[in-house]
């Protein structure tokens, strides 16, 4: 019954591995199996463990892991204000495409014909992307955003694509 772990024995008493007592865990004087143990000791060999030697132990890695986390968040590089793919990025794209389309129309019903008026359409877009980027600019708190300017740039280019496929 001694392998299962029955009575007072534990699973391995088999082996001839001591358990340590209660008091023993509680004060930190037991027994430990090291892998890295002082010395030269075999691996599972048996050592005595003092208790002021596991607390500096526990001070040294708790010191060290207080190190790591203030280093990383010190190194780890900070998120640009503007990023790539932002919901406003969703924004300029969409609003680019719909002012191309209704400049176009736009010019379509005040009889330009479809080269004039989808290069008129494109000029237009591309106005108030910048127009918008400049008053951005002048407005406190805000930035030129050349990332705003290159996603009015790809909703003129969708919108341009999708309006090539209209009657002319």
């Amino acid at each position: 019954m001694a392998a299962r772990g029955w009575g007072s024995t534990w699973l391995g008493a088999r082996q001839g591995r001591r358990r340590d007592t209660r008091e023993e865990r509680e004060t930190g004087q037991g027994r430990a199996k090291g892998f890295c143990n002082k010395g030269r000791e075999e691996v599972g060999h048996e050592i005595d463990v003092g208790g002021s030697e596991a607390g500096e132990m526990n001070s040294l890695l708790s010191l060290c892991l207080a190190v790591n986390i203030v280093y990383g968040q010190i190194a780890a590089p900070q998120p640009h204000p503007d990023a790539w793919f932002g919901i406003d990025k969703v924004k300029h794209f969409f609003m680019s495409a719909f002012i191309e389309s209704v400049s176009y129309s736009l010019l379509q019903a005040a009889g330009a014909r479809y080269k004039p008026a989808m290069a008129g359409a494109i000029g237009i877009t591309i106005g108030f992307g910048v127009g918008r980027e400049i008053h951005d600019k002048l407005t406190p708190g805000n930035i030129f955003s050349v990332r705003d300017l290159t996603w009015d740039v790809i909703g003129t280019g969708a919108g341009a694509a999708l309006l090539s496929h209209t009657i002319r």
